[in-house]
């Protein structure tokens, strides 16, 4: 801020008064000016912070809707091949002929079936938050960011926890490698399959969860899929 002192001192009262009044006139104009060109640049900083945000869970709500389908679609041909394995066994169906029918499916299914975790970025919420343009942001709409964060970092967090507890990863591991050989009990494919639905669903319904919060953050209708129907599947008393 310049302000411009008289070069010649005042003649009279009021030629001081008159000075004085222009200096402080002078003052309050270039501090009005001064917050005038700040208020401007935080509410530009605050409003390209809101379109970098908005822009990024644009392109994670993709990635969740992409993942829903494909878990989904996964899901339903596990289950559709477990219901064919439950009714070769209740028909007494030879294990080497299971194996022989559907053995190369089974082996297909679970290990093209792998479970979809979408990766969430949060790069442009990081570099708001760094830089203070989000102070910025109008409240209400900091807070719906802060939120549907939150819930992409919790899902980040417990989603590869669920499915472990889900899913036997070294039991796959070993009834793939069983499948390949063409040694794999009937009844441990099932289980396998039925772990892995179980870990689809439980992924799933976290990833509709957060589908819907990034939908109502970005004003979008939801686009999620409804839940898939896991039917009990009784592998033991199939074997039977």
């Amino acid at each position: 801020m310049h302000v411009e002192v008289p070069e010649h001192p005042a003649q009279s009262f009021k030629a001081f008064g008159l000075q004085y009044l222009m200096i402080v006139l002078s003052i309050l104009t270039a501090l009005g000016l001064e917050e005038l060109v700040t208020s401007v640049r935080h509410k530009r900083a605050g409003e390209v912070a809101q379109q970098e945000i908005e822009a990024e869970l644009r392109e994670n709500l993709k990635e969740v809707r992409s993942c829903l389908r494909s878990n989904a679609e996964d899901s339903k041909k596990l289950q559709t091949l477990s219901a064919e394995y439950i009714r070769e066994l209740k028909a007494g169906t030879p294990t080497v002929t299971l194996q022989e029918h559907l053995g190369s499916q089974a082996r297909d299914v679970t290990l093209k079936g792998g479970i979809l975790i979408p990766t969430l970025r949060r790069e442009a919420w990081e570099v708001a938050v760094g830089n203070q343009s989000a102070t910025y942001i109008a409240k209400p709409a900091l807070r719906t960011y802060a939120a549907a964060y939150a819930r992409q970092r919790d899902l980040s967090v417990g989603g590869s926890s669920n499915i472990s507890i889900a899913l036997n990863g070294s039991h796959l591991s070993d009834v793939v490698t069983d499948l390949d050989v063409g040694n794999a009990a009937p009844v441990e494919v099932l289980h396998v399959m039925r772990q892995l639905v179980m870990a689809i669903a439980s992924l799933n319904s976290n990833l509709r969860d957060l589908e819907k919060t990034l939908s109502a953050t970005l004003s979008v209708p939801s686009d999620a899929p409804p839940p898939e129907a896991v039917p009990l599947i009784d592998s033991t008393a199939a074997a039977r």
